[in-house]
């Protein structure tokens, strides 16, 4: 780049201006710099490939406790609350498989509020199923959060190291 194209010039009222040579060439274009969006793009997809797997000891216990509820609902067949303990329980099996948590917190309410309502109106063969069910999916999604974060966080270290 020729920096002769430029004069810097001083006005008489002492203003300093840039002032341009005429009989020198024009110097070429700077080159376009490397647009934000294709690294925010890559990041981004970057952030959505972080996948955390639950660890087995949870959908053993969430096969165990399927198979309780599977077991319940065949000794009481009739009620209202185990048909939908029933079908709560077998979406919330697969998305387990899944490795989805979604399902899981809601799930988790769910059990929560049925706790709630056992206590209240008393039903004592319901509290443990619902207390150990919630426990369990609990745990799960905290240790899936711990595990992700744990992730995220040597992934950004990574990026600290090769940037220094």
């Amino acid at each position: 780049m020729s920096l002769a194209y430029y004069n810097h010039v001083i006005n008489p009222d002492g203003v300093s201006v840039l002032g341009i040579n005429n009989s020198v060439e024009k110097p070429s274009p700077l080159p376009e710099p490397e647009t934000q969006n294709q690294t925010e793009t890559s990041e981004i997809e970057n952030r959505h490939a972080i996948t955390v797997e639950i660890r087995s000891v949870y959908k053993l216990l969430s096969t165990l406790m399927f198979s309780l509820t599977f077991s319940y609902f065949l000794l009481f067949p009739f009620g209202y609350v185990n048909t939908v303990d029933m079908i709560m329980s077998i979406v919330s099996h697969y998305y387990v498989f899944k490795n989805d948590v979604k399902f899981l917190s809601i799930h988790t309410i769910y059990l929560i509020l049925r706790f709630g309502i056992a206590m209240y109106l008393k039903f004592i063969e319901y509290l443990g199923y619902y207390f150990v069910y919630s426990f369990i999916n609990t745990c799960t999604i905290i240790t899936l959060v711990a595990d992700h974060n744990n992730i995220i966080r040597s992934q950004f270290q990574r990026r600290l190291d090769n940037v220094v």
